[in-house]
């Protein structure tokens, strides 16, 4: 691996662990739990081509301007799991190389799993039948394994967005689908993920190991976040490390991505006294690196992976830069509520060719979707606006069964291919190129739609836009699929080298907690069998903003290409593979 960091004299490598296990674990439980072999490989190669050191030492090299020199690497673990003392340790220790654990304080404290656990243990082990989850406006059929993993998939987005208190009910709501008596069995048959107690840091912390923060609560400090929140989280933590184990002197921001990050949290990172603050995006750390927002690699599933990651590293350091750069900011300004970030730069995004063109290899809704859709009219005037259509993926289907739909995206090169695309000149679509955040008309609508656009839309101006153009019988719904594909561990890691943004996220709860949607009602189709080549499948993901051909640019979309069709390549017959999708379909009012 001498050829990593080629072009990037000077650099060092951050590498980012969670739990290493000795043992097997359920991969849809257990998903940050690394094979103590495959860790032991990983610290083979990185010791054959890194010099490998604490944190401190970085940390002088970037307050003093000194070079790097030789390339480094250093060693790091979140959450503070009890294997990284009872199986990490022995085997950093044998190989004599540092490292630190970032560690949520009242976790140790108190010996509870962390919501993402609970998330999944309890979609993994509940009774069959619906459960229904009020605090993020949810509500699943669990039976098979299949669509425990729909759930977990769909949720967990969901309760990373969440604030705090969002969070703590959900995990209440989560824990109350089993027994009470039932949780000591269920933390048994996982426990890789248990955490460690303060006896275990102080441990860790003897045997050389630097202990930092990771919050008091493993709160996510993003934009929604109470500031006041984001304050007791970073002080809190550390006046509790440094009163039981010793200096506190770096930050580790819990989950760590870029939406994961507000403004506020990063200043007061530097001003609650962390000498440095480790966020989770990829890049290597140069002299221009922001010491409290600084880059950390997610180390892969495999060990033959770490070049990859690395290297994947080393090409977007500028990115990193450029990300850090726009956050530290003095002069950004955090959006309204309810609004993506930069809401016309990410639309603007999909005005591109390659995207329309991209959409048509997409999963599609299943049939169930439309009845579902349908039903919603009622007695009203059968009528329809689709907001950002897209290349009318939706209103094509629904457009034999109604008086009229209004398919409205904002990108020109959407319309065009919509048109294009059979169905596209059906009598009873009028294609409109406008932005929903200005679209005005005084038609009024049975229903409206927005699949897969919310994300991207200024909430609280179109919804409330939304509810001047309803009926008054008339609601708003929001169309979803999930899919369930046998190699999904594989593919989240493989696209989380590869994105070039942080993917669209589920906002339909978001919007519930700030009271712009009041939700009336939910229904999940059943699981609809699916079949793509494999060329279709990688091209489906052109669709998304994360991973544009004009972001990746031609000779990474080859790699991205090559690489994809060697994951897939066990799980297709004959150049083709399947899957099963399910539709969900919410829908109510704009508060």
């Amino acid at each position: 691996m001498t050829d990593i960091l080629p072009h990037l004299p000077g650099a060092a490598a951050v590498l980012c662990y969670h739990g290493v296990s000795a043992d097997a674990v359920d991969p849809d439980v257990q998903t940050v739990q690394l094979p103590a072999e495959t860790f032991c490989e990983q610290l083979d190669q990185l010791a054959r081509s890194f010099e490998l050191v604490p944190l401190g030492v970085l940390a002088d090299h970037l307050s003093d301007g000194r070079p790097m020199g030789a390339p480094k690497a250093a060693v790091t673990f979140d959450d503070g799991y009890r294997n990284v003392l009872d199986v990490a340790e022995p085997l950093l220790r044998e190989r004599r190389i540092p490292f630190a654990v970032f560690v949520s304080t009242r976790h140790i404290s108190t010996g509870e799993r962390f919501p993402t656990h609970v998330l999944r243990a309890a979609l993994h082990t509940a009774p069959p039948g619906e459960v229904r989850l009020p605090s993020v406006a949810r509500a699943y059929r669990l039976g098979d394994r299949a669509s425990r993993r729909q759930a977990a998939a769909d949720l967990l987005p969901v309760l990373k967005a969440a604030d705090l208190r969002t969070v703590h009910r959900l995990v209440g709501e989560l824990r109350g689908l089993l027994p009470a008596d039932d949780w000591p069995e269920v933390d048994k048959r996982f426990a890789a993920d248990a955490v460690l107690d303060w006896a275990g840091v102080r441990a860790l912390a003897r045997a050389g190991a630097e202990i930092g923060s990771h919050g008091h609560d493993h709160a996510i400090l993003h934009e929604r976040e109470n500031p006041a929140e984001v304050r007791r989280q970073l002080t809190h933590s550390k006046r509790e490390i440094e009163a039981r184990c010793g200096p506190c002197r770096f930050f580790a921001y819990p989950n760590g991505g870029p939406a994961d990050i507000g403004p506020y949290a990063a200043r007061q990172v530097q001003a609650t006294g962390y000498r440095l603050g480790f966020a989770a995006v990829r890049g290597l750390l140069t002299a221009e690196a922001a010491p409290n927002l600084l880059p950390r690699i997610f180390a892969p599933a495999e060990a033959g992976r770490l070049q990859a990651r690395l290297a994947d590293a080393a090409a977007t350091t500028d990115r990193y830069l450029s990300w850090h750069r726009g956050l530290s900011s003095p002069g950004r300004q955090k959006p309204p509520a309810g609004a993506a970030p930069d809401r016309a730069a990410l639309a603007g995004r999909y005005r591109s060719e390659s995207v329309a063109r991209a959409y048509g290899t997409r999963a599609p809704y299943p049939p169930q979707v439309d009845g579902i859709l349908l039903s919603l009219l009622g007695a009203g005037p059968r009528t329809v606006l689709d907001l950002g259509c897209g290349p009318g993926t939706l209103a094509r289907r629904l457009a034999p069964h109604v008086q009229r739909v209004d398919a409205l995206d904002a990108a020109p090169e959407m319309i065009a291919e919509g048109r294009r695309l059979p169905g596209g000149e059906h009598p009873a679509i009028r294609w409109i190129c406008a932005d929903a955040e200005e679209y005005d008309t005084d038609e009024r609508y049975g229903l409206i739609t927005a699949g897969r656009s919310l994300h991207w839309m200024r909430c609280e101006t179109v919804l409330p836009r939304c509810r001047r153009l309803l009926t008054g019988g008339g609601v708003l719904a929001v169309p979803r699929t999930t899919r369930e594909v046998p190699w999904r561990a594989a593919e989240e890691s493989f696209l989380a080298d590869w994105a070039t943004s942080r993917p669209a996220r589920d906002v339909t709860a978001e919007l519930v907690r700030q009271g712009l949607f009041d939700p009336w009602g939910e229904r999940s189709t059943e699981p609809v069998a699916v079949s793509r080549t494999v060329e279709d499948y990688i091209m489906s993901f052109h669709a998304r903003e994360a991973f544009r051909v004009e972001d990746l640019g031609p000779e990474r979309t080859r790699a991205f290409r090559e690489g994809f069709r060697e994951l897939l390549r066990p799980y297709a017959r004959d150049g083709v593979l399947g899957f099963t999708v399910l539709g969900r379909v919410t829908w109510g009012r704009p508060a």
